[in-house]
């Protein structure tokens, strides 16, 4: 999975696309990763609300999946407008949080600031007093110290893959349990920076959160796992899991400049662009001239009624010829 994420990423870095295609990829992955996280919050945002937020106008009503969004959104342009190096401060994971619960109803002594001592003790009913017997080192310094150790561990190794890096950011914010809200999100919003701070660059066009999204349920199951076994807990399985959605949202990621070397090459194509698992399908029949949809099926690992898809827009962007009818179709390029 890790050299398939680095073949695309190289293929991204060899491209150059202009500002507006850039800027309109933001904008779609933003809105869908910003629906995506309201749903794994267990939040529901009414087509009222993304319409407030399309707007940014938010001064005539609020609810919590509102407030959410709104927190969530500074916190994409905060991270959005952040040098490489800041990225990758353990002070950025505070700064992050603050302003995604700068909105909601929460103490604003929690917003931004590692669990108080009085978060952690267990304080029993609040009829009742509780009578703390023995406390050894302060949790909220346990904390501090954890957060400190996952940021200079993450700096400083350089034997473990940045890829994989990522993962393990996503899931310690989590793991460590930090702040009092949230740090699921907090978590894979880092491991995000984490990613943009090594020049992957296309993380903020990527809708990742439609794939956590489409596996919540999955993603919650493996890291609660993953916890439950701490310290010294096998986060393979998370790892795994991270990559492979990483992998996937990469696939559907568009390239601006496909177009301008298909032009180029065929004036008569249209200006839609391809994704990098289309490109692979277009490669394959460049490769294979006369070949058909179960032949390219079994040759790149993409089913059937998805191949056929694809090759219907190839030909509708004057990308291939198409030959015979039903079963007997082939194709090649023009």
């Amino acid at each position: 999975m890790i050299r398939n994420v680095e073949r695309i990423h190289m293929t991204w870095k060899s491209r150059h696309s202009s500002a507006t295609f850039l800027e309109n990829q933001r904008e779609e992955a933003g809105m869908s990763s910003l629906v995506s996280c309201a749903k794994i919050a267990g939040l529901t945002l009414s087509s009222e609300d993304l319409s407030s937020i399309k707007r940014q106008s938010f001064d005539s009503f609020s609810n919590p999946a509102l407030d959410f969004s709104r927190g969530l959104l500074e916190a994409y342009d905060f991270l959005n407008s952040a040098t490489q190096d800041e990225l990758i401060q353990e002070d950025c994971a505070k700064k992050v949080h603050e302003k995604l619960t700068k909105y909601m109803s929460v103490p604003e002594t929690q917003k931004g600031e590692y669990r108080s001592q009085d978060d952690m003790d267990n304080k029993g009913s609040a009829a009742l007093p509780t009578l703390i017997t023995f406390r050894t080192t302060n949790p909220n310094e346990l904390v501090a110290r954890s957060m400190a150790a996952l940021f200079r561990w993450t700096k400083d190794n350089e034997d473990v893959d940045d890829l994989v890096k990522a993962a393990l950011m996503a899931y310690e914010v989590y793991a460590v349990d930090a702040f009092n809200s949230h740090v699921d999100t907090l978590g894979r919003l880092m491991a995000g920076a984490y990613l943009k701070s090594r020049g992957y660059s296309w993380i903020q066009y990527l809708k990742l959160e439609r794939e956590f999204e489409l596996r919540h349920r999955e993603m919650q199951q493996i890291m609660a796992q993953c916890k439950m076994r701490r310290p010294n807990e096998d986060i393979t399985p998370w790892v795994e899991f991270y990559l492979e959605c990483l992998l996937h949202a990469l696939e559907g990621l568009p390239f601006d400049t496909s177009y301008e070397q298909i032009k180029s090459a065929n004036p008569s194509a249209s200006d839609e662009t391809l994704s990098p698992r289309e490109e692979r399908v277009l490669r394959f029949i460049e490769a294979n001239p006369g070949t058909r949809s179960g032949e390219i099926s079994q040759g790149v690992n993409i089913p059937v009624p998805t191949i056929k898809k694809m090759v219907a827009k190839f030909y509708r962007m004057a990308l291939v010829n198409r030959f015979g009818q039903g079963r007997g179709t082939h194709y090649a390029m023009r």
